[in-house]
């Protein structure tokens, strides 16, 4: 019987880099059996290190995680900067080779408590809200198209097949692959 294969998900969100280490995407990048992830949002912090909150909490200090650059984002190098610096993190480098990801934004992305007019750590001597959150917008990685290989052999006993968005990654290991 036909009939669409079901779609295998993992979820993230709330990725604090001087909170601590990223294992759970070690642990996403090991399943072979996934479609893709989907981040609810809270990809990257926007504060300085210790700052989170402005309540002083969040010093990545001792674990050599302080975040790059270490104040709170405002330009688009500042974004650009810390999406970067993420990335160098070696468990989010491979989920992100392992998966495609599904982003989906919340406030961090751009600033503490968002809002139409502004954000609750948005102050005068940031510039205007409209520039602060275009650049944060600009600088996501998601909002680049990235060309995937797909691969079409099956990958259950029932026959059900799945795309492969990296022919390397051990989830599309001994598969043909393609562009579709």
């Amino acid at each position: 019987a036909g009939g669409l294969a079901p779609m295998r998900v993992a979820v993230a969100s709330c990725s604090n880099l001087p909170f601590g280490f990223f294992n759970v995407y070690a642990r996403i990048a090991a399943r072979a059996d996934l479609d893709a992830v989907l981040h609810l949002g809270d990809y990257i912090y926007e504060y300085a290190n210790g700052h989170y909150g402005n309540r002083g909490e969040g010093d990545g200090t001792a674990l050599g995680r302080i975040p790059r650059p270490d104040k709170e984002l405002i330009t688009l190098d500042d974004y650009r900067s810390r999406y970067a610096q993420y990335r160098e993190d070696p468990d989010c480098a491979e989920v992100h080779r392992q998966h495609p990801f599904i982003v989906v934004w919340d406030d961090h992305e751009f600033a503490n408590d968002t809002w139409s007019g502004g954000a609750e750590n948005q102050n005068p001597d940031d510039g205007d809200w409209p520039t602060r959150k275009a650049a944060a917008a600009r600088a996501t990685p998601s909002r680049k198209a990235i060309p995937a290989a797909r691969c079409s052999a099956p990958r259950k006993s029932n026959g059900s097949s799945t795309r492969c968005v990296n022919p390397s990654a051990p989830a599309c290991a001994g598969r043909s692959s393609g562009s579709k």
